[in-house]
């Protein structure tokens, strides 16, 4: 499982450390991700390691019943991603993984 052997090696490194090397924001962190780490039950991400934080999501990505809010009848790949991918590339659009995003470009139409 080439993932968890990645996620592994991070218990040495905050959440927050983890996320900003990758391009993330630390406001992101302020309103996104501490809220989410501390309904989780967690510390906050500054004093949390990354190999905690990216163990749980990716139980999250890979199965159905590990989702808190029970939001979705399955998978969020098969129920959330992939409809959003698939109604972004029938309108001619293109969905990038592993990239950040600088910019939006959008008709207003």
């Amino acid at each position: 499982d080439g993932a968890m052997e990645n996620i592994r090696d991070l218990d040495g490194i905050s959440f927050t450390d983890w996320f900003l090397s990758r391009g993330g924001s630390r406001g992101s962190i302020e309103r996104l991700w501490n809220p989410i780490a501390y309904a989780l039950g967690f510390i906050d991400c500054d004093n949390m390691s990354a190999r905690c934080m990216l163990t749980i999501f990716q139980l999250f990505a890979v199965r159905s019943e590990a989702s808190m809010l029970r939001m979705l009848e399955g998978s969020p790949h098969v129920w959330l991603h992939a409809p959003i991918q698939k109604y972004i590339e029938e309108r001619g659009g293109q969905v990038l993984t592993r990239r950040r995003v600088l910019d939006f470009i959008y008709d207003q139409d």
